[in-house]
């Protein structure tokens, strides 16, 4: 069994993720190329009423009709695509400010949270 003191020197050695035996991938020691990010694609968006306008499909904008049950997942009520990520991302951002979402065919716009303000006031 190795004593304390051995221990410690065999830990002082070369650190294990070292870069230069480019052994680490996205180094440009290893050979790669940098890690390139990927640019988030645009999602339409307005404004009306001091809130963001988030334009989706007739069938997502017919699920949001229906209020959302308590126990319901907020993904489950907008969808998982980008158009979704994106409103779940600017409510998770934004908890006092309203979101309104638009029919991408009809142009109709409804509600998906009211604006929640100290005064109580909607505008």
């Amino acid at each position: 069994m190795k004593s304390f003191k051995e221990l410690r020197e065999e830990g002082m050695g070369a650190p294990v993720n070292a870069v230069g035996g480019g052994s680490i991938a996205g180094t440009p020691e290893a050979g790669d190329d940098p890690p390139v990010r990927k640019k988030p694609k645009m999602v339409r968006r307005k404004r009306f009423a001091q809130c963001e306008v988030f334009v989706v499909s007739a069938d997502v904008y017919n699920r949001c009709m229906r209020p959302k049950l308590r126990s319901e997942r907020f993904a489950k009520h907008v969808g998982t695509d980008e158009t979704g990520m994106a409103i779940r991302e600017y409510a998770k951002d934004n908890p006092g400010k309203g979101i309104m979402i638009e029919d991408e065919n009809t142009g109709h716009m409804t509600w998906l949270r009211m604006t929640r303000n100290k005064c109580g006031a909607q505008f």
